[in-house]
């Protein structure tokens, strides 16, 4: 078994009787990371747009429709960093962080990578 960095502050988190850290969050305040942020502001410009773009319901006043769907944009920002919606993202993304600074995405052949969409290695420069 290859011995990873993840892999050994796992097994040290376990020794010392500490449960792991969430990926993207810090161990001791359990504050979101600047990548959490960052993913809950994207889906949420998303959300923005989308609802912007749908236009007023019928209850809505078509001069409050902007700062109604802002409010609420605020609030599933705020649910999705703190109702820990992101964690299995953040685990994923942590995953294929570790496998790249691990060199599983080094190229065996020295010199050569593949290419944006590429069907072969290309040469590096």
């Amino acid at each position: 078994m290859k011995l990873t960095k993840k892999v050994l502050r796992r097994l040290i988190a376990e020794t010392l009787n500490e449960a792991p850290a969430m990926p993207g969050s810090n161990a001791q305040t359990d504050a979101a990371s600047p990548l959490e942020y960052k993913l809950a502001n994207v889906i949420s410009q998303a959300f923005y747009g989308h609802e912007l773009g749908v236009g007023k319901q019928s209850h809505a006043d078509p001069r409050t429709w902007p700062q109604e769907v802002d409010r609420a944009t605020a609030d599933l920002e705020d649910a999705l960093i703190d109702g820990g919606a992101l964690d299995g993202v953040l685990r994923f993304i942590d995953a294929i962080s570790a496998k790249l600074h691990d060199g599983e995405y080094h190229s065996e052949q020295s010199g050569m990578r593949a290419g944006p969409g590429s069907t072969g290695p290309t040469w590096d420069e």
